[in-house]
């Protein structure tokens, strides 16, 4: 089973979304950047979905940091407020894409994004 890293920092939203998602995936969830960045050097992590607004930092600060470190693993953003600017951003960094939390097609749009292998 594929190991999705889920990063958001709103637990309730956070455990209802991996409730989901972990029939097809097995699911490591954290709130911050820091924890996000320790389980990608220790773990094997196939996919991560990231809340864009973390308590410390963005989405993009993370991307940015395992970039740094040579690693490039298959990325979706999704936030409550999305903006040009981040969907902008985002597609420097090579996301997958960006999703709004809000949009009533968010749950079927993730799950495509982030479908396992036959």
């Amino acid at each position: 089973m594929k190991r999705l890293l889920l990063v958001e920092d709103d637990e309730k939203f956070g455990s209802i979304l991996a409730s989901i998602l972990k029939k097809s995936y097995h699911i490591q969830m954290v709130s911050t950047i820091k924890e996000a960045i320790e389980k990608i050097i220790f773990e094997d992590i196939d996919y991560i979905c990231c809340d864009y607004h973390l308590s410390d930092g963005n989405a993009l600060e993370l991307l940015e940091s395992i970039r740094n470190r040579k690693i490039c693993i298959p990325t979706v953003i999704m936030s409550a407020d999305l903006d040009g600017g981040i969907r902008r951003d985002a597609k420097l960094y090579g996301v997958v894409d960006v999703l709004g939390k809000s949009d009533s097609e968010f749950l079927s749009k993730l799950k495509i994004l982030l479908m396992p292998d036959a």
